[in-house]
């Protein structure tokens, strides 16, 4: 075993269990390991979606709060209409832990598994690659937790906020 993939392997062990809570917050169901994709797997889809150029879509930055709201749950119903595709889901921790790929970008539970940590940057990207919704959650000075929001691709980057 080189020192390289025993590094990656010490990182997923180290990172699984939380990963795999993060994701069970996302898809509001429990995530056990056997769903995710190999890490080798995610080097390769990494790889291929840094190659895809995207349509540049809907930018907005609201409180993390809204993402519960009514106007942000028609937004990723209409970003389903677009392209129904299933959906990976990206976060830090995906390139030592694996993919998970759900049913549709209608099928996470943005106001509950968004937002816990500052910093945090979370990707969903359509399966075929020419999709992705981008959320990267920051605070403000005093405390408030916001998220941008970045829609972009063949058939999202068309879609208004």
């Amino acid at each position: 075993m080189t020192s390289q993939s025993l590094a990656a392997k010490l990182q997923r062990n180290l990172h699984l269990k939380s990963y795999l809570a993060e994701l069970s917050a996302l898809t509001s169901r429990p995530v056990e390991a056997h769903e995710l994709g190999s890490p080798d797997d995610a080097v390769k889809y990494r790889a291929e979606a840094s190659r895809s150029t995207l349509l540049e879509g809907a930018r907005v930055e609201m409180p993390i709060a809204a993402l519960g709201d009514e106007r942000f749950t028609n937004f990723i119903g209409r970003l389903q209409e677009a392209n129904r595709s299933s959906v990976y889901i990206w976060s830090e921790h995906s390139i030592y832990c694996g993919l998970l790929l759900v049913s549709s970008i209608s099928s996470i539970k943005f106001d509950c598994g968004v937002g816990t940590n500052t910093g945090e940057l979370i990707a969903f990207r359509t399966k075929d690659l020419m999709n992705r919704l981008l959320l990267d959650v920051s605070e403000s000075q005093v405390g408030d937790k916001y998220v941008q929001i970045e829609a972009d691709g063949v058939h999202w980057g068309r879609v208004l906020y």
